[in-house]
């Protein structure tokens, strides 16, 4: 906006509403700059207009906007699908980098779309097949992703009465062996010396810690 613009406003409230009208015209990706930018010409220039009871007369400022042929890309796709091809199979930590950028700039595309863009680009196989890590290192896929399903447990019925069926296991500690016994009711637990680990010391040792105590048992599960 210049100052033969200005003249047609007249009026804060006019000036107000020439402000919203341009902020519908900005992009949203360059919202902000260009209006920061357009605000401070309009104030400058109005001040110069009106000469709002400043002290010195301000010198004029003309912010240079660049339009949309001044700007350079940040991620150029040209060299990034030439780079590809030849960092596949030599560094695949720096082509797993470029095509999480292709994902980040395909709006967090998911990992059959980009994959697809890059067998449509003329990607080899070496290319693509990194596709799949390259989008699971995504931070924010990963942080805005839902959550999986719930593991079902698909097992046989668990026993309801004490003694009914335990469990035992053997296990060493600072050279000894010990004879762990669970209930899989209760979850109650007896830990015993074993002098062996044959069957004749695990008997012993179950007949001494358990049996004496609660009687044989209905089912005996050990690996």
């Amino acid at each position: 906006m210049n100052l033969l613009n200005l003249k047609k406003i007249g009026s804060w409230p006019s000036l107000v509403q020439t402000w919203k009208k341009q902020l519908h015209h900005l992009p949203l990706t360059s919202r902000p700059s260009r209006t920061v930018m357009r605000m401070t010409n309009m104030m400058v220039n109005l001040c110069h207009y009106h000469n709002l009871n400043l002290k010195k007369k301000l010198p004029m400022v003309q912010l240079n906007i660049p339009g949309p042929c001044d700007r350079r890309p940040i991620f150029d796709f040209r060299r990034v699908f030439a780079r590809l091809p030849r960092l596949a199979g030599t560094d695949d930590v720096t082509a797993k980098r470029l095509i999480l950028g292709l994902h980040e700039r395909l709006w967090h595309a998911g990992t059959q779309d980009v994959k697809a863009i890059l067998i449509r680009c003329g990607m080899p196989h070496a290319v693509w097949r990194l596709t799949g890590d390259a989008a699971s290192s995504c931070r924010i896929c990963r942080k805005f992703s839902r959550a999986g399903r719930r593991p079902q447990y698909k097992g046989t019925n668990l026993s309801m009465s004490f003694n009914e069926v335990i469990q035992a296991d053997l296990y060493s500690y600072d050279g000894k062996t010990y004879l762990l016994v669970i209930d899989e009711a209760t979850r109650y637990k007896v830990a015993t010396l074993c002098e062996g680990r044959e069957l004749k010391h695990i008997l012993g040792a179950l007949m001494r810690c358990w049996i004496r105590y609660f009687g044989p048992p209905r089912t005996l599960v050990s690996d």
